[in-house]
């Protein structure tokens, strides 16, 4: 199960760890890979107060540890690591699921926050879904994806907005 909800650069609580574990081990099974412990942006970039919050995450994987929790999943990318373009698609069945639409999030990229230099991230078909995807969108659809988008995950709020991931993003330029 994953981890998402603990904030960025802040040591993982041993109590919310044990009570994960106790409540998967309720449902009569075994928690043995956590996914998606947060890496804050100051660790991906060496920045402000990046030396704490890598003793933090240190921290959080001592304690995963000593849960009997001993494989993590991490996610370096840069700013937006776990994208899905919905947080609740509706399957058939009527369940709901996570999901990732290129296209979507391509219109994001390209007409949001009309990054310099995504259309050569892009593949030309997906560019025209993009596009097309963008034009059928009115205003509330436009600003319903890119708060989609923005908020990352279930229940997370960054507060992120167009401009201050323009920024975030600026910070990664001088990175190799």
């Amino acid at each position: 199960t994953s981890v998402h909800e603990m904030p960025y650069g802040e040591a993982g609580p041993a109590e919310r760890i044990a009570s994960r574990r106790d409540q998967i081990s309720a449902a009569g099974l075994t928690w043995r890979v956590v996914e998606s412990v947060p890496v804050s942006e100051a660790i991906k970039t060496r920045t402000g107060d990046f030396e704490r919050h890598l003793e933090n995450y240190r921290l959080t994987l001592q304690r995963l540890g000593a849960a009997g929790i001993h494989v993590v999943v991490y996610n370096f990318m840069p700013v937006l690591d776990w994208v899905r373009t919905d947080l609740h698609h509706r399957l058939p069945d009527g369940t709901e699921a996570l999901l990732y639409d290129p296209a979507k999030f391509a219109a994001f990229d390209l007409f949001a926050l009309a990054r310099p230099g995504a259309d050569a991230d892009f593949p030309p078909a997906v560019r025209a879904a993009a596009k097309s995807y963008w034009s059928a969108l009115d205003d509330a659809g436009r600003e319903a994806l890119v708060q989609q988008t923005l908020d990352l995950f279930p229940g997370v709020r960054l507060g992120l907005t167009l401009d201050g991931l323009r920024t975030m993003l600026a910070r990664y330029a001088a990175i190799d």
